[in-house]
Formats: C-alpha cells, sequence, structure tokens
C-alpha cells in the first residue's frame, strides 16, 4: 500500500490512533441514551405513584437528555475540527458545560425520585 500524500488526505481522517475523540464521543452518546430512558422509566412509574403531576420533571429530563445528546455531537464535531486544524499544537478544546449539565439532569431525576419515595413512606 501507499501512503497517501500530505496534500490528498482525507477531511474524515482520524487524529490519533486511539480514536479518543470517537471514543469520548460514544461515551456521551450512552450517557444521553441512558438519560433518556432514565426519563421514559420515570414518565411510565411515577405517574401511577403520584399521579399525572409527575409527567413534570419526567418531561424536563427527557428534554435535558436530548439537549445532551444534541451537545455531545456539537461539542464531537468542535472538537474534531480543532484537533485536525492544529499542526503540532496543543489546540484548545470544549469546556465542561456539557458535564455540568449532565450532572444537573442527573441530580434532578434523583432529586425527583427522592421526593417520590418520600410521599410513598409518608
Amino acid at each position: 500500500m501507499s501512503e497517501p500524500q500530505s496534500g490528498s488526505a482525507p477531511a474524515s481522517r482520524i487524529f490519533d490512533e486511539g480514536r479518543q475523540a470517537e471514543r469520548t464521543a460514544l461515551s456521551w452518546r450512552r450517557a444521553g441514551l441512558s438519560m433518556c430512558v432514565g426519563a421514559l422509566a420515570t414518565m411510565r412509574i411515577f405517574p401511577a405513584v403520584i399521579g399525572p403531576i409527575a409527567f413534570v420533571p419526567a418531561g424536563v429530563g427527557l428534554a435535558l437528555a436530548l439537549v445532551v445528546l444534541f451537545a455531545a455531537q456539537v461539542r464531537y464535531r468542535r472538537d474534531h475540527a480543532a484537533l485536525m486544524a492544529a499542526s503540532g499544537e496543543h489546540p484548545a478544546l470544549s469546556g465542561g458545560g456539557l458535564v455540568a449539565l449532565t450532572a444537573v439532569v442527573v441530580l434532578g431525576l434523583a432529586l425527583c425520585a427522592a421526593v417520590v419515595m418520600l410521599i410513598r413512606v409518608f
């Protein structure tokens, strides 16, 4: 096999052989899908326990999980472009906004679950 010339490399080439950016993107996708499943389970279980008001936190959780999925894809594309544009430099990558959003969603759903359990006990 012959090596591609430096000027003819495809735009979708990988940054490193370990595919760290791709693995991170898949990890965020799994996290977002897990949050979707948790929100859908909340929609299925909580109304029987506390009534129709349970659809509010479940809907908010589902909407935020979809935002996490979208933000993860945007983050991957932005980071991949930055890595490919940097020639030997260390580019500035995405910050911790997606991590903070994910923590808020998970903690919010956990708080709702705790409230439901307290209501159920008392």
